[in-house]
C-alpha cells in the first residue's frame, strides 16, 4: 500500500541535526522523525483537556489523603 507523503518544513536544532548525521551517516532524518511523530502518536490517549482532568482528579484525591 503506497503512502502519501506531506512536504512540511520544520526547525531543528543545528547541534541535534549535525549529531543525527555523524551518528548515522546516510540515514533518512525524514523518516526517522516520521517514526517518531508515529510512536508519539501511539503513546498519546488523550487530549491535553483530559490529561489536565486526570491531573487534577490526582491530585484532588492526593490532597483528600493527607
Amino acid at each position: 500500500m503506497a503512502r502519501n507523503t506531506v512536504r512540511k518544513t520544520v526547525e531543528l536544532s543545528e547541534e541535534n541535526v549535525n549529531w543525527y548525521y555523524a551518528t548515522f551517516p546516510g540515514g533518512s532524518l525524514g523518516g526517522m522523525l516520521d517514526s517518531l511523530l508515529q510512536f508519539f502518536r501511539d503513546t498519546v490517549e488523550h487530549t491535553p483537556s483530559e490529561y489536565a482532568k486526570i491531573a487534577a482528579e490526582q491530585l484532588s484525591e492526593e490532597l483528600k489523603a493527607r
